[in-house]
């Protein structure tokens, strides 16, 4: 019970974790007046995060702009956490 209680919040936090990154990426995007469509399957990709537990693995070509492949590589690493913290 402890675990799938620490799961789900592990789980949680790193939803909310994409919601960030994702944020954060959408306001250099809007600077860098890119399509909305890109927009919108960014924040469906967070979306999709909160409801698959085990995530979607994805390859993105990387942006060309140095502060878009900075927030590119956060959130990657973001995204290579492990699931559920080992035992001790």
């Amino acid at each position: 019970m402890r675990s799938t209680v620490f799961a789900f919040l592990l789980l949680s936090a790193r939803g909310g974790a994409a919601a960030l990154a994702a944020w954060a990426v959408c306001k250099l995007l809007r600077r860098a007046h890119a399509p909305s469509r890109l927009l919108c399957w960014l924040w469906l990709a967070v979306g999709l995060r909160f409801v698959l537990p085990c995530g979607i693995p994805l390859s993105l070509p990387r942006p060309q702009n140095t502060q878009l492949a900075a927030a590119a590589d956060t959130v990657q690493e973001l995204g290579e956490l492990p699931l559920v913290a080992p035992p001790p």
